[in-house]
């Protein structure tokens, strides 16, 4: 049960910063492997557990890795799922929490910011596991989509 306690709390954006640091671990650790002729695909099960959470916690935010025409479908829900919570913290006179003000910002803004933070967390992804390199290419083409939005 531990594991997928893990798992659920990798999706939790409050933990970002420390997943990129274990990921940049794990690349690191995986290069000094290959250096030293052992394999390098070749996971600890610490490390496997650490695979799987990077990867849920992807997929968790995969929408602005998507083809843009699905991207941007994602967006628009998550951005109306935002507004809505920042219109229910201003009813209930709390702090409006960030990129949930309808007032001050609007899906491209979000987008372009949210995928400039998580950019990092793609590329080395894609440099632990090189069959991926699409997705920081996609996030990419997406984000000038958006930036041109803007």
């Amino acid at each position: 049960m531990q594991g997928v306690h893990r798992l659920i709390l990798a999706t939790d954006m409050s933990r970002h910063t420390d997943y990129c640091k274990r990921l940049e671990a794990l690349i690191q650790a995986r290069s000094a492997a290959e250096c030293t002729g052992q394999n390098p695909l070749s996971f600890s099960p610490e490390d496997k557990q650490l695979v799987f959470e990077l990867l849920l916690k992807g997929a968790d935010v995969s929408n602005v890795v998507k083809p843009y025409i699905t991207a941007r479908a994602w967006a628009e829900r998550v951005t109306r799922e935002f507004f809505r919570q920042g219109d229910l913290e201003a009813a209930l006179g709390l702090a409006v929490s960030p990129g949930c003000d309808r007032r001050a910002t609007d899906c491209a803004r979000v987008q372009v910011g949210f995928s400039g933070f998580i950019a990092p967390f793609f590329r080395a992804l894609a440099r632990l596991f090189p069959r991926l390199a699409t997705l920081p290419a996609n996030l990419d083409r997406n984000r000038a989509r958006w930036a041109a939005a803007e």
